[in-house]
């Protein structure tokens, strides 16, 4: 397939919420004081849509579980996480969360993304994020993304890159999911 099939770091999250309710106030002030990320808002409580320079983010409210189980089915990968299936077929709504900008540099998208991410996971009835064929509990979400904290250049790759493992009757292996 020809390489503009596929777009390159279009960012994508779900944050499973236990109840639909978020506060977009909250997170708003809380990716200033996590990450000095300012981000305007125009008064909206369903949606957070901020042009910032090349990058566009948005985080949207769906009053609805993730369609067709997707994310208890990939929540059964996780293999850090016991009860992972268990709390993410709990979820009554979600956060979508996007970073878009072609023209933006790609590791300040995704770094973007991760600090969105983890700042969502704030949210009071945050019970996981499904991102990439991968569900994560929480706070190990956010101790990865945390590395950014501490070291600007540094990359949060376990939240991009899932190392997932397998067993079959011949051998055990291991595979990326990103």
């Amino acid at each position: 397939m020809k390489e503009e099939n596929y777009p390159t770091g279009a960012f994508v999250a779900f944050v499973l919420l236990s109840q639909n309710e978020w506060d977009i106030k909250k997170l708003i002030n809380d990716c200033k004081a996590d990450w000095n990320i300012e981000i305007p808002y125009d008064g909206n409580e369903e949606a957070l849509v901020a042009v910032m320079g090349d990058v566009t983010l948005a985080v949207a409210i769906m009053p609805a579980p993730v369609p067709n189980q997707e994310a208890e089915h990939y929540a059964g990968a996780n293999y850090m996480w016991k009860d992972a299936v268990e709390v993410t077929k709990s979820h009554k709504a979600h956060l979508m969360v996007s970073v878009l900008g072609k023209d933006a540099n790609l590791l300040e998208r995704g770094k973007l993304f991760t600090k969105v991410v983890s700042s969502c996971l704030k949210q009071e009835r945050a019970i996981a994020v499904y991102t990439d064929g991968t569900v994560f509990y929480p706070q190990f979400y956010c101790d990865v993304a945390s590395v950014m904290q501490q070291d600007d250049e540094a990359l949060p790759i376990l939240d991009w890159v899932w190392f997932g493992v397998y067993r079959t009757e011949e051998c055990a292996g291991i595979y990326t999911t990103e």
